[in-house]
This record gives C-alpha cells, sequence and structure tokens, in this order.
C-alpha cells in the first residue's frame, strides 16, 4: 500500500505500556481495559472544583453540573474496568453533604 507512517508517532512496545485515548490495556486471562491514571486525575480536578466550597453555586445547580461531569465521563469510558475507581469518587463526592451541613448557619437547622 506504500503508506508512510509517521516515525514520531507510531511506536512498537509492550501492550501494556500504550496509552490509546485515554484508555490502558492490560492482560488478566483476556485482553482488557482500564482508564489511564491522567484521565483520572484530570476528573479528580474537575470533581474538586465543582464541590469547591467557595465557588458560589447552588447544590442544585452543584448537582446538576456534577450529573454532566460524571455521566459524560462514564460514557466515554464504558469499555473500562472502572468498579473500584467508581467507589473511590462516590466517597469524594460524599463532600456535597459537608458543604450543605457547612451552609446551614444556624445551630437550630442543622438539628
Amino acid at each position: 500500500m506504500k503508506l508512510k507512517t509517521n516515525k514520531d508517532k507510531t511506536t512498537i512496545t509492550v501492550l501494556n505500556q500504550v496509552k490509546y485515548l485515554g484508555y490502558v490495556f492490560y492482560r488478566k486471562g483476556k485482553r482488557r481495559f482500564r482508564v489511564h491514571t491522567t484521565n483520572i486525575r484530570k476528573l479528580k480536578d474537575k470533581l474538586i472544583v465543582v464541590t469547591d466550597r467557595s465557588n458560589g453555586m447552588s447544590i442544585e445547580g452543584m448537582k446538576t453540573k456534577l450529573n454532566q461531569i460524571i455521566r459524560g465521563w462514564v460514557q466515554y469510558f464504558k469499555l473500562a474496568d472502572m468498579k473500584t475507581l467508581m467507589k473511590s469518587m462516590d466517597e469524594r463526592l460524599r463532600r456535597i453533604r459537608m458543604i450543605t451541613w457547612k451552609r446551614w448557619k444556624k445551630f437550630k437547622t442543622k438539628i
């Protein structure tokens, strides 16, 4: 076919070391996918910005924004194995409860 390859972009390497479209390949029985650590870090950074106490966003606005971010991310990486990753994200998102608690100013409201 006489196709030219770009030597900067083309590599021959072990399958475990390849990052392709945010996925990392690994083998456990059969070949499977994981989400690359840089993509996980980007998601965590987005979640921290949205759930920050000082961003001034209402709880409903925060829920809407989180829903958009998480649904889009999960739909993109739906082929990857990420059960434990989603459990850790769920633990992080429990910050919303803390934010609501801190926004209630009066002691009577907290009771």
